[in-house]
């Protein structure tokens, strides 16, 4: 959980999956972009598994942007630079 300071991006990057389980991402204070970006190497391919409870949110960015994507030639979308 962010609790303090200016808007900040977190990237998760694999070579194949990226998988989160009930913890979770989130901030109280500002703005969090997250960047989920699988298969950075561009082989075998890969996938995001988001594997949370109706108990509570996964993911809370707190107004911030949510990108998901993979292999190795980015982009830019919403001043992120994004798979």
């Amino acid at each position: 959980t962010k609790q303090a300071g200016s808007d900040r991006t977190i990237t998760l990057k694999a070579n194949k999956n990226v998988i989160m389980d009930t913890n979770g991402l989130s901030s109280t204070s500002s703005k969090l972009n997250v960047i989920f970006w699988t298969d950075s190497d561009a082989t075998n391919g890969g996938g995001v598994l988001l594997d949370g409870s109706a108990s509570g949110y996964l993911l809370d960015t707190n107004g911030g942007h949510l990108a998901i994507g993979g292999g190795t030639s980015p982009t830019t979308s919403n001043s992120l630079t994004i798979p």
